[in-house]
């Protein structure tokens, strides 16, 4: 499940974008987030969703778009997942990681 229809929702609802211009292919300054406006967004998610903030946001620019970042989240938040389904994998088995 990509993150997009949640990053469009705090776009509007908390940032005030209007919906009209928050969509996947929308660059990040059109609207009008800078490098701040989009690590709070990040950090908003991770806080009330729990979704892990991209380890590379640091790769995400002002000419990156909507669908960029969504795309970063997910491919972290599969990371992550993938992550614990070994761990615990391996902790059932009783091998060590």
């Amino acid at each position: 499940m990509s993150v997009l229809p949640l990053l469009t929702t705090y776009l509007v609802e908390h940032f005030g974008r209007d919906p009209q211009i928050v969509t996947a292919d929308s660059r990040l300054e059109d609207l009008g987030l800078d490098s701040l406006a989009v690590l709070e967004l990040l950090t908003i998610l991770e806080d009330e969703h729990d979704i892990p903030m991209p380890e590379d946001n640091g790769s995400l620019k002002g000419s990156s778009t909507l669908g960029d970042v969504a795309a970063l989240i997910d491919l972290q938040a599969a990371s992550v997942s993938a992550e614990g389904d070994r761990q615990v994998t391996a902790a059932g088995s009783g091998t060590a990681v």
